[in-house]
């Protein structure tokens, strides 16, 4: 994988026309501060994103196909329409993303590392998981569990519904 560095980054985006389809396949995008940057309808293919900040960035249309994003900041990033085939989101706060007609087939989400959160109050694993459930339910990302859900023969494991919830058969 070919390492890029900010500076290199953001000068090839900014030089894009409009309509113009960029490709970084295979890149590594590490420790770069990329908050609100339009990289709609760019190729990412394969490529992983590390200690990236990448708060409110427009990913529309984009293809992030195997992606890694680690230790990121995705809040409020757009992920609309996007393929995020089996992209993996390692301890990264995607609060407020937005992944409606996003293709999420096969993508790892890690829900720990999605909704930080510190419990008090309460007794044991079942105020924490009802506390993270109902962070999952308030989240924009429920989209993420319903698509999950339909794809899954069977829906989604019984550990990662909120207690509950039902079992919708076809």
């Amino acid at each position: 994988m070919e390492r890029l560095c900010e500076k290199e980054f953001k000068s090839i985006v900014a030089g894009r026309k409009a309509g113009e389809q960029l490709a970084f396949i295979e890149k590594e995008i590490w420790d770069m501060d990329l908050s609100g940057m339009d990289l709609s309808g760019m190729d990412f293919t394969l490529s992983s994103f590390q200690n990236t900040v990448l708060n409110g960035v427009d990913f529309e249309g984009s293809s992030v196909e195997n992606a890694l994003f680690d230790g990121c900041g995705l809040r409020g990033a757009n992920f609309r329409n996007a393929e995020m085939k089996t992209a993996s989101f390692r301890y990264c706060d995607m609060r407020e993303c937005n992944i409606k007609g996003a293709n999420l087939f096969g993508a790892v989400p890690i829900w720990r590392a999605l909704f930080p959160m510190r419990i008090r109050g309460g007794s044991g694993s079942t105020a924490r998981k009802r506390a993270r459930f109902s962070a999952i339910r308030n989240a924009s990302m429920t989209g993420w569990c319903s698509s999950l859900s339909r794809r899954m023969p069977g829906g989604l494991p019984r550990r990662c519904r909120p207690a509950g919830a039902v079992r919708r058969r076809c």
